[in-house]
């Protein structure tokens, strides 16, 4: 089974490998409709990404729209190989992406979603542990985002932190378990919208309430011990002053 696909974003129709017969519905009907950019959905050490691509065929020739359609084992450097892979294939077509244009920002900067050193951290609006949370819950989470670096450091995290989870990064996709709204006007942190907050909130005072509990538990289970120690020693004195006693009763 050939691992990556090439199809007509607005028909579906495959384009390579090239067959007449084969058309993707879900292409149209799911991604281009919703203006998906970058659809990424992991089971397990199986990555599925559906990206879109602009590309013409040299200059002064007409745009056109593809999405690729690519799976592969996740590893630290799926991301590049996919690039590399997807260059290779256009080329084969004939077809050149397109540079410097809004609707190949999140082609251009896909390898920025491998994990490396310079990632962001988007820690400092999200706690990452309690979105996991509320994924593995079940819960369908949207955020409000501008800065490429920004998406690709919490995608990276998210990957990198649980088993089973699907990421839509788009104009206004709602259908994956998280969904990062792309905006040119919001060029801020990247933010949960206000349902979003509310579910984060909601687990958040519930991680906490669990944490209180283990720590008070745990801070128990300390004085236990504590006390069974200090039982033992006096005990051990006890024993000790008597075996003296007893000693000095027989002289």
């Amino acid at each position: 089974m050939t691992r990556l696909r090439v199809y007509d974003d607005q028909t579906g129709q495959q384009l390579y490998p090239e067959t007449l017969e084969q058309r993707d519905e879900e292409i149209v009907n799911k991604f281009f409709n919703s203006r998906t950019d970058l659809y990424l959905s992991k089971k397990l050490d199986n990555l599925e990404i559906v990206c879109y691509v602009r590309v013409g065929k040299g200059p002064g020739t007409r745009d056109e729209g593809c999405y690729i359609r690519y799976s592969s084992i996740y590893r630290d450097d799926s991301f590049y190989t996919f690039k590399r892979e997807v260059d290779r294939v256009l080329c084969n077509l004939k077809f050149e992406p397109r540079r410097g244009q809004r609707d190949n920002k999140i082609f251009d900067s896909i390898e920025e979603f491998d994990p490396h050193p310079h990632n962001y951290d988007t820690d400092v609006d999200i706690d990452i542990d309690t979105v996991i949370k509320a994924v593995l819950d079940l819960k369908k989470l949207d955020f409000d985002a501008g800065d490429i670096n920004e998406i690709a450091g919490f995608t990276t995290n998210l990957l990198k932190k649980i088993s089973n989870v699907s990421i839509t990064i788009s104009e206004r996709a709602r259908f994956a378990d998280i969904n990062i709204i792309r905006s040119g006007k919001y060029i801020g942190y990247i933010r949960p919208t206000k349902t979003a907050k509310k579910i984060l909130d909601r687990h958040e005072r519930e991680f906490l309430g669990e944490e209180k509990i283990k720590n008070r538990d745990e801070t128990k289970n300390k004085i236990k011990c504590l006390m069974c120690t200090v039982v033992q020693k006096f005990k051990k004195l006890h024993n000790f002053v008597l075996q003296n006693h007893t000693l000095r009763v027989r002289k």
